[in-house]
């Protein structure tokens, strides 16, 4: 596989301290993907998302590839910890640990998440904060990928419970397959509206465009900002980073 580069260096705001974390690659075409579960009263994780949000949790970014030849530190978890816990909530990437509930929902979910999906294919702390935290509007590298959905015979629908957005092959788990259409779980504080997909078009229609204008702009509405929005990649760091203020 042909993969293009950028480089860049990063800087990171870490307990209202500026630390440069060095320079590294970010592979384009690397198979990938960000993930978010709804609430939901029928999947686990969307029933430990309830208890922070009414339109979804960030489940965090996802690589199955190591295309990198980057080698592991001992401080990587450490340093990614103190990175997220300032930032967890913005984009509702809450700990589903029941203990940590009283903490607001931090960090050892959050950790094991890296660790599992970033860490152990070569992706450096800062690229993957970088990548959860890239929630511009963009049809490159945003593809629907992932769905995970519960049939419900009542209905004969899949509900939704969890979406993956990103680069590679289409996986569909559980549910009853393309078929049958796709419902989302009530969303948001009333959950009045019901909102159904045909299976044939769910690709097409369930974009990440669609996602986040219904989805994460209704409680995250600074995300859907024109000036963030329109931020190049190189903004989008020194946003991050403090530099730039909207």
């Amino acid at each position: 596989m042909t993969s293009s580069q950028f480089n860049f260096t990063v800087v990171l705001a870490s307990s209202c301290v500026l630390i440069v974390l060095g320079s590294y690659s970010l592979v384009l075409n690397r198979e990938h993907h960000i993930s978010f579960v709804l609430p939901s009263y029928f999947e686990s994780l969307g029933i430990q998302c309830n208890q922070f949000s009414r339109y979804f949790c960030m489940l965090g970014y996802k690589t199955t590839l190591n295309n990198t030849l980057r080698i592991r530190k001992d401080n990587d978890l450490t340093f990614f910890r103190s990175l997220i816990e300032f930032t967890y909530q913005d984009i509702n990437f809450f700990s589903f640990q029941p203990h940590e509930y009283i903490n607001g929902g931090c960090c050892e979910f959050q950790v094991d998440a890296y660790r599992r999906f970033g860490r152990e294919y070569g992706v450096p702390p800062s690229e993957y904060i970088l990548n959860i935290f890239d929630l511009r509007n963009r049809s490159e590298g945003r593809d629907l990928v992932y769905v995970k959905s519960e049939y419900d015979s009542a209905t004969c629908m899949n509900i939704i419970a969890q979406v993956g957005f990103g680069r590679g092959r289409f996986r569909d788990v559980g549910g009853e397959g393309l078929a049958h259409p796709y419902l989302l779980p009530p969303l948001g504080l009333t959950g009045d509206e019901v909102i159904v997909f045909e299976g044939a078009e769910l690709r097409s229609q369930l974009t990440f465009g669609w996602f986040l204008e219904n989805v994460i702009c209704p409680e995250k509405p600074d995300i859907c900002d024109p000036f963030y929005q329109n931020l190049h990649d190189q903004d989008l760091l020194k946003f991050l980073s403090g530099e730039l203020d909207v």
